[in-house]
């Protein structure tokens, strides 16, 4: 229910082997390819954390899944799971029946892990960030704000972001199929999947081709806006409520200073996002 009504699956799949995928799948988000490299033939796969749990399920449609992507990508003889979380927080989720792929039973695959925080580390930090930036007292000295805001931790988690949104850019780039999930994958999924799109594709970096980008990765693909905004929501320290989508802005910055020429847009096309992002007048940035 959180996918497009649409969206690409090898020929090889049929609905029978999607359907014992889904309820493999946390949400039953699905691996659903979102990007094929023109020359080198590498894909871009997006979906959730595995049921996996402690007693080490398995499904051997989903194995199967992730062979076909592989064959089908052109460097055929290794896959790369990126879990954006740390490699401590998805075995913990094993705990509540789900966490990451064994990779005993999933071939020629390599993982990386990412140490990208949850949503309740973005929220304290980008809550410690904005208090450093509108003091409500005058206790902030000017001497050591700098320290202060290395403290947040916010650059250090939008670094993070930026490095996975690199590392998976590099391995499609090279023919690699590339399969990006955190937890449900609608968060730090999103951030990385279109951060790395945007980097190897132009047209992502067009005006109407980020519109796109965000309408794909983020209301196609179900990105909680409501719940992390906290829209309606009269309590600022929501468990629900964090930055996600700001820090993704925030990261396209980033790129855009570093790279100010391969851009169709200024940096006023970000805070107008970020503007109308909590305005409630579009209700999917149309």
């Amino acid at each position: 229910q959180t996918y497009p009504s649409k969206f690409i699956v090898p020929t090889e799949v049929n609905d029978k082997m999607l359907g014992e995928v889904a309820k493999y799948r946390s949400k039953e988000r699905i691996p659903v390819v979102t990007w094929l490299h023109k020359k080198s033939k590498g894909l871009l796969v997006r979906c959730a954390q595995p049921m996996r749990g402690f007693n080490d399920s398995r499904c051997t449609a989903d194995e199967k899944y992730f062979t076909i992507l592989r064959k089908l990508s052109g460097n055929i003889k290794k896959l790369l799971i990126v879990d954006a979380r740390a490699g401590i927080a998805a075995t913990a989720n094993r705990g509540r029946g789900k966490g990451t792929e064994n990779l005993q039973y999933y071939e020629n695959s390599d993982r990386q892990y990412c140490d990208i925080g949850n949503i309740h580390t973005m929220r304290q930090s980008v809550q410690a960030l904005h208090d450093l930036c509108e003091p409500t007292t005058i206790s902030a000295g000017a001497e050591n704000w700098w320290t202060q805001v290395e403290q947040t931790g916010w650059l250090k988690h939008v670094g993070l972001v930026m490095l996975a949104a690199n590392d998976t850019a590099c391995s499609i780039e090279s023919g690699q199929a590339v399969v990006v999930h955190c937890s449900d994958g609608w968060d730090r999924t999103a951030q990385i999947c279109a951060l790395a799109e945007m980097m190897l594709d132009p047209f992502y970096r067009t005006l109407e081709g980020f519109g796109i980008l965000v309408e794909k990765h983020w209301c196609s693909f179900g990105h909680k806006f409501h719940d992390r905004c906290g829209h309606g929501d009269a309590n600022p320290s929501s468990v629900e409520r964090s930055p996600i989508f700001l820090q993704f802005l925030d990261c396209v910055w980033q790129y855009k200073c570093q790279f100010p020429t391969i851009f169709e847009f200024n940096k006023e096309y970000l805070l107008t996002l970020a503007d109308e992002l909590n305005s409630c007048k579009y209700g999917t940035f149309l």
